[in-house]
């Protein structure tokens, strides 16, 4: 078994922190194999989009 995983980071009024992440875990076949530089990619491409959408979040209203 084998897993990537990668933080959700939300800035407010010039701090940024880690909120929380997303991992996914497999046979390392799966994971890390032939396919791991997508699989990277998605995880990645999942938590910039998910931190930007939290960044902008009126936490106010």
């Amino acid at each position: 078994m084998s897993s990537v995983a990668a933080p959700i980071m939300v800035s407010r009024n010039g701090i940024t922190r880690s909120v929380g992440a997303i991992s996914i875990a497999g046979p390392t076949s799966r994971v890390l194999g032939g396919r791991k530089d997508a699989v990277v990619a998605s995880v990645l491409r999942a938590t910039r989009k998910l931190s930007s959408t939290l960044s902008r979040v009126d936490v106010d209203s």
